[in-house]
């Protein structure tokens, strides 16, 4: 449940707690330090992340998980106004330091190298560490440390941290990009994630596949013998990693990943279903990605045994079970693309634009044995209501909510596929240009092909006539 509050008033820290006071003092909200799970935000809000099972985080029966302070970019008693947000994440930050509720734990990873400070969200004991992988989602380049209990991702350039514990995680994707040496490894969230000042339902990893590590530099996991990864990981885990690794890093990755949550990792075939068009692939490739748009972004659907996946921005899981209705918007008749308009059980409704209606048919008759309780609808044209919904998906995605956490230094955006996504925007603005020109073409000649039909029947007509006045003569 989400719940909206508005009030004015200052924020002060403690030593026991964050608390909201009105202009006349009054205690408005007061969150005990020892509730706080993460401290996060931007430059113009704090926003603080609360334990479940902490006092003072329930009320009533219900538990706030979050609570956010938003911060005028005017703020009195701040040197640098527009840094206000980000000096009070500092001051419950020390204020926990303070009290011993956040500790800055020095971890050595293997070979000697110096690992980034662990912030107070516990991820367990580190059994491994990777540097430099690649994320699209939340994107940038970051070093991720694996515990028993969960992941830390520390941005390379800016040392912002999120974490994610293995309870959030319900399982993993891993997708091959069709066209591309790469693959996405999707880590879906049974929560949303908070990053910056976006919430994420699904970490997407970019994984190079044609990349591998030498015997001679083989990646070193932090459990050091077989023995040690069953008793920290058990028996499962020992089966699918081991202390020293090389090879293939597409293969290396989601084995540890999957090892250390012990989550389900589905691969992003599907024998049941293969798309129709071929004019984005090679002949011989055998993909289940559909080319479509959603939320003003271009992305590919991917059509899985269980649920569609659109990649990346925003990346979505929606599982067929929890689909309540599925239609097509084709009321441009003379359009080569259609939209997918999809419902879920919580009333949701997730639009996917610009799909080639080559792939319609064969999509429909798929979704229909998959999904329960669906009823396929093509929309009369002029259908205003399916544009009113994908209106309404561009307001609640907002790209500029991730240029902002950009600005205040915390997460940047250093997605590898930012020139493809730039290259797929251009050719796909160069076919619309030359559609739009071949249409103007084609009015014109059929405008002049009218205009002269008008002028030879105005010719008969007046011949027509004259030989009548002619005859009565």
């Amino acid at each position: 449940m989400n719940s909206t509050c508005h009030s004015w008033g200052k924020v002060d820290v403690t030593n026991e707690a964050v608390e909201l006071r009105s202009v006349i003092s009054d205690s408005l909200v007061k969150i005990p330090l020892t509730a706080v799970r993460s401290v996060g935000g931007n430059k113009t809000e704090l926003a603080l992340q609360l334990k479940a099972d902490a006092p003072g985080a329930q009320t009533g029966g219900i538990t706030m998980q979050s609570i956010r302070f938003a911060v005028p970019k005017t703020c009195i008693g701040y040197e640098q106004t527009e840094e206000a947000g980000k000096e009070l994440q500092a001051a419950v930050t020390n204020a926990m330091t303070a009290c011993g509720l956040l500790e800055k734990a020095s971890v050595t990873a293997a070979g000697g190298a110096a690992v980034a400070n662990v912030s107070n969200v516990d991820i367990g004991k580190i059994v491994a560490v990777f540097d430099g992988l690649s994320l699209s989602q939340p994107s940038g380049t970051f070093q991720c440390l694996i515990g028993t209990k969960g992941y830390q991702f520390i941005n390379s350039k800016t040392k912002a941290v999120f974490s994610l514990e293995h309870s959030n995680i319900s399982n993993f994707f891993l997708i091959t990009i069709p066209n591309t040496d790469s693959l996405y490894l999707v880590l879906c969230l049974e929560r949303k994630l908070r990053v910056g000042s976006t919430d994420f339902s699904c970490v997407v990893l970019t994984i190079d596949a044609t990349q591998s590590i030498a015997e001679s530099h083989a990646w070193k996991m932090e459990l050091t013998s077989h023995d040690d990864i069953v008793s920290v990981l058990g028996e499962d885990a020992a089966n699918l990693v081991k202390p020293t690794m090389f090879g293939a890093i597409s293969d290396i990755i989601p084995s540890v990943f999957k090892a250390a949550s012990k989550k389900p990792m589905i691969g992003g075939s599907n024998a049941e279903y293969q798309s129709v068009t071929r004019a984005l692939y090679d002949e011989d490739t055998q993909t289940t990605a559909l080319r479509c748009a959603h939320k003003g972004s271009d992305g590919m659907l991917f059509v899985l045994q269980n649920n569609l996946v659109f990649l990346h921005r925003p990346p979505l899981r929606l599982r067929y079970k929890s689909i309540t209705r599925v239609e097509v918007d084709d009321a441009a008749s003379g359009s080569r693309y259609f939209s997918l308009h999809v419902t879920m059980e919580s009333g949701e409704k997730f639009v996917f634009s610009s799909l080639d209606k080559k792939e319609q048919t064969n999509l429909l008759q798929y979704l229909a044995t998959k999904c329960q309780n669906v009823v396929v609808k093509k929309n009369a044209a002029g259908n205003e209501d399916a544009e009113d919904d994908e209106d309404d998906e561009e307001e609640d995605y907002n790209e500029s909510d991730e240029d902002e956490s950009d600005e205040d230094g915390s997460f940047d955006d250093e997605s590898d596929d930012e020139p493809k996504r730039k290259k797929h925007k251009k050719d796909k603005k160069d076919k619309k240009d030359k559609k739009d020109k071949k249409d103007k073409k084609d009015k014109k000649d059929k405008k002049d092909k009218k205009d002269k039909k008008d002028k030879k029947d105005k010719k008969d007509k007046k011949d027509k006539k004259d030989k009548k006045d002619k005859k009565e003569e």
